[in-house]
């Protein structure tokens, strides 16, 4: 919100807290009249669209539970719990993910440990991942580091996750112990 505001020139500073018209079209003009370019600060944050699409996790912020994302989800914090996206999860180089992750796709930067279902994983070259996956395509960047096992998605495991939650199995994202 306040990003732009501190980047202004002297001259856009004082065009956006001019109260009358007359004020803001004469700094206006020494604007066009010196070359400068000038942003457009009558354009209400409003006009533009929101991305109701992201969720995003910040670096400071831990969440221990389940979530259960619409849209494409950014953790660049902690999340200790299973998650369920109907798009993609990106792990950021910050981020941390403790549990089980159901989603179209996944790509890690940063450090991912649990189970994992998706059509695409991607870890990249600071990703990290223990654990379990169940994927159609598996790429690892030079550096990135996988340890665990994976399996080829099938008709009889693409909803692994789905029925453990279903047998309790899976309890805030921490996969329990075979009875």
């Amino acid at each position: 919100m306040f990003t732009g505001f501190f980047r202004r020139s002297g001259s856009e500073a004082a065009y956006s807290v001019a109260e009358s018209e007359e004020l803001k079209e004469s700094i206006y003009q020494n604007f066009r009249e010196n070359g400068e370019v000038m942003s457009d600060f009558n354009r209400s944050a409003q006009d533009e669209p929101l991305d109701t699409q992201t969720t995003s996790i910040g670096a400071d912020t831990t969440i221990q539970g389940d979530l259960d994302i619409k849209g494409q989800l950014n953790v660049y914090g902690v999340v200790e719990g299973q998650i369920r996206c109907d798009s993609e999860v990106f792990i950021g180089e910050t981020g941390r993910v403790t549990g089980d992750i159901l989603a179209m796709n996944i790509r890690v930067s940063g450090y991912m440990e649990g189970g994992l279902e998706c059509g695409e994983l991607t870890i990249e070259h600071s990703g990290k991942v223990t654990g379990e996956a169940a994927t159609d395509s598996f790429k690892i960047e030079e550096g990135g580091q996988f340890e665990g096992s994976s399996r080829r998605r099938t008709t009889d495991n693409v909803t692994q996750l789905k029925r453990s939650v279903k047998r309790g199995h899976v309890v805030s994202g921490v996969t329990s112990k075979a009875e």
